[in-house]
């Protein structure tokens, strides 16, 4: 199995991005990703100003030896594992009810056993993609 740190990752797809790393068909890869604001909000008291690297990462490119243009690559997930908190953004203009906003909030969750506390009266189940 091989294994794909979240230090390799791309902000925008391109055929010109060098590939992170290469396999053959039917190979096994573990991911490791990064939050949509690239792991650099760690606190409500952070700004989003203060993001200085892209926003919605992704982990790669992989190339995988053989396939050719046009082809449809067909993959499996096996396992999605969550982080220990998730980063709510939200604000004026932002989403169903940024119309009701002003300003923009950042809250970092915290996620216990499968559950998002989103506050000491809310707590949400978490479910898999």
């Amino acid at each position: 199995m091989y294994f794909l740190s979240s230090e390799k990752h791309i902000y925008k797809f391109s055929r010109d991005a060098a590939p992170a790393l290469t396999v053959k068909t039917g190979e096994l890869v573990r991911l490791e990703t990064m939050d949509c604001f690239s792991n650099q909000i760690k606190a409500a008291e952070d700004k989003l100003e203060s993001v200085q690297r892209g926003i919605n990462p992704a982990t790669g490119p992989i190339y995988v030896t053989g396939a050719e243009k046009g082809d449809t690559l067909k993959i499996t997930v096996m396992e999605i594992k969550v982080s220990d908190r998730a980063v709510i953004l939200a604000g004026k203009d932002m989403g169903l009810l940024g119309h009701k906003l002003e300003g923009k909030t950042i809250k970092v969750v915290p996620i216990i056993n499968g559950e998002l506390f989103f506050s000491e009266n809310i707590r949400l189940p978490l479910e898999s993609m």
